[in-house]
């Protein structure tokens, strides 16, 4: 297992190197088993592929070791010396691309808090890697995944509240985007969307808000820092965090396809949701918790107070499961039914609008299938904004060369 940190609260120098938090994924290379680490943060230049003596020394990189220290723990465990130079070339790859705690990491770092702190604009972090760059090639696959979709459509009987699509790279799950936003486009007249998407590697907080427009290939996305305003002045401040909005897919992805979708103006209010453990463990939904009920009441009265149309976009991925996610076992076809049986199961309290219903089927196996996202889920559920939904499409994405699997879905929802 990696030692790995996020942000240091202690400085660290590479005479004691100290690995950042990495995310491994074990491949096979050229006949050999290899990891590869990559950072989340998308700070590190390029993921680094090691061999497994190197992920051995990778391992030995917690800050407390020397080293001469890490050197001795090597004869120790192997009665082996390290070939000269090896310990120090694997340290300097390393901070080259800035996986380590060191003063070079610390300044590079700094740099980038400091640009996005003055950027008025929240850049595309991911065009180019999970979809075109170029804005017609970007339509032509949009266009596509609408002529993958499902094409018997039904309006739903009132006006649409929200809906559920996945924040999943395009590449292997666009077309289950395509249905939720096609009923968007051809019924609702909303001028703003109000976009609950996960944290995925945050600070903790509940909401984390940004309050900057959102830029794609497509255009530039205006967020509605007036609504930003209102909402603070009754919740406080609600976008010191929102450093981990500069590389967070799951508002992104969702602002293509509403781009796609409507040539109109309209404006969007980017959140991040938080963890789901605290309401698992009190057993209490976001509008009843004392840490979040007033938070949520005032975005209601904020929305209200300003005369929006609002409608709620809840970008949402289901199961991840296999070795990828630290499963033992890799996910064979009986378990990929087992796991799309349990997936709708958990989706039925969701089109109930049955907020305790849905709380507890995740509490059941503690999320075990790590579901992705479910405070966006709870906290829209917690705000009774519809009557009932129904689910549109469902998805699973397969990676054979992991034994792994997402499964993804979208849902329409009504008053």
């Amino acid at each position: 297992m990696f030692i790995s940190a996020y942000m240091a609260d202690k400085e660290f120098t590479l005479e004691r190197p100290r690995l950042r938090y990495v995310e491994p994924m074990s491949i096979e290379h050229e006949g050999q088993q290899m990891i590869v680490i990559r950072d989340p943060f998308e700070i590190a230049n390029s993921p680094i592929l090691l061999s497994m003596d190197n992920v051995y020394l990778v391992n030995l990189f917690d800050g407390e070791h020397t080293r001469a220290e890490i050197e001795a723990t090597v004869i120790a465990d192997s009665g082996m010396e390290l070939p000269e130079g090896v310990l120090d070339d694997l340290i300097a790859q390393l901070d080259d691309n800035y996986f380590l705690h060191s003063p070079r990491f610390r300044e590079h770092y700094q740099a980038l808090c400091d640009a996005w702190a003055i950027a008025p604009v929240r850049e595309a972090a991911h065009a180019g890697q999970s979809y075109p760059a170029e804005p017609e090639a970007l339509k032509a696959v949009l266009d596509g995944f609408y002529a993958e979709a499902k094409q018997d459509l039904e309006q739903p009987p009132g006006p649409i509240r929200a809906i559920l699509a996945p924040h999943i790279d395009l590449r292997s799950g666009g077309a289950c985007y395509a249905p939720a936003f096609e009923l968007l486009k051809r019924h609702s007249d909303a001028d703003l969307f109000v976009i609950f998407g996960v944290d995925h590697y945050g600070e903790g907080v509940p909401y984390n808000v940004c309050a900057k427009d959102f830029s794609t290939p497509l255009g530039r996305v205006e967020t509605d820092r007036e609504l930003i305003g209102a909402w603070e002045a009754g919740a406080g401040p609600l976008t010191r965090a929102d450093w981990s909005h500069r590389t967070e897919h799951s508002i992104e992805f969702p602002v293509l396809f509403l781009q796609h979708a409507f040539d109109r103006p309209f404006k969007i209010l980017p959140v991040l949701c938080g963890p789901i453990e605290p309401f698992m463990e009190s057993n209490t939904s976001p509008g009843a918790h004392p840490d979040t009920q007033s938070l949520l009441a005032s975005l209601e009265a904020a929305i209200e107070g300003l005369g929006r149309k609002a409608v709620y976009v809840l970008s949402v991925d289901l199961a991840h499961m296999g070795p990828k996610f630290g499963d033992e076992q890799p996910i064979d076809d009986e378990a990929l039914q087992r796991i799309e049986a349990l997936d709708r199961a958990l989706l039925e309290p969701v089109a109930a609008m049955d907020a305790a219903g849905f709380l507890n089927l995740v509490r059941e196996d503690m999320n075990r299938r790590n579901v992705d996202a479910p405070m966006a889920v709870l906290s829209w559920m917690s705000m009774n904004q519809a009557r009932c939904g129904r689910l549109l499409d469902y998805g699973q994405n397969f990676q054979a060369d992991t034994g792994s699997m997402v499964s993804f879905a979208s849902m329409v929802f009504w008053g």
